[in-house]
């Protein structure tokens, strides 16, 4: 899949690129690498990370960026 036979190329929608990638992502990721992978991508898609109320100091939304992506996918790579 190439996001220029998909449309996107000419798009001056971002929100409609997101949703379509995130339509994507949903329907095929998780038979090619798993659902874990896809529940990233379409974290990172949607920017949902279950963070509220962070400031500065909290850092919960690095935070949780960390534990939800980057742990996940170093807990994978270790798996292979």
């Amino acid at each position: 899949m190439t996001l220029e036979k998909n449309s996107f190329a000419n798009s001056k929608d971002p929100k409609a690129v997101r949703s379509q990638l995130k339509k994507h992502a949903e329907s095929r990721l998780p038979s090619r690498v798993g659902e874990k992978y896809k529940e990233i991508v379409v974290s990172c898609l949607t920017g949902n990370f279950k963070v509220t109320n962070d400031t500065r100091e909290d850092l919960k939304l690095q935070q949780a960026f960390r534990s939800q992506v980057v742990d996940v996918l170093e807990a994978a790579a270790e798996n292979v």
